[in-house]
């Protein structure tokens, strides 16, 4: 039996479970306002640049978001078409709460 072991840098939207080490884990520091759509960063670095600096840093073209609780959706598909944009390729999605319209 063949195994294939592979590693994909994860990027997580939160601190809280995975521990950022800018090696195998990212932190892209964002949040939704007021439940709008947009996403602002929660710090100095703005969003977009945040985005701009993990795509240069990790070393596949492809990741796995990690977010604590998933609603709409709407933000992860945002985070993704950005990495696109990047050249990013986000193979997966990790949550521990997601809701049914998130899936749609």
């Amino acid at each position: 039996m063949n195994l294939l072991v592979v590693n994909i840098p994860i990027v997580t939207l939160d601190k809280i479970y995975l521990k950022p080490d800018e090696n195998n884990i990212y932190f892209l520091d964002c949040t939704r306002v007021n439940g709008s759509k947009d996403l602002i960063s929660r710090g100095k670095e703005e969003f977009v640049d945040q985005i701009l600096r993990i795509s240069k840093s990790v070393r596949s073209n492809k990741i796995v978001l990690a977010d604590d609780v998933v609603f709409s959706g709407e933000a992860l598909r945002r985070v993704i078409s950005l990495f696109e944009v990047c050249g990013i390729e986000v193979v997966g999605i990790i949550s521990s709460i997601a809701t049914e319209e998130s899936f749609d």
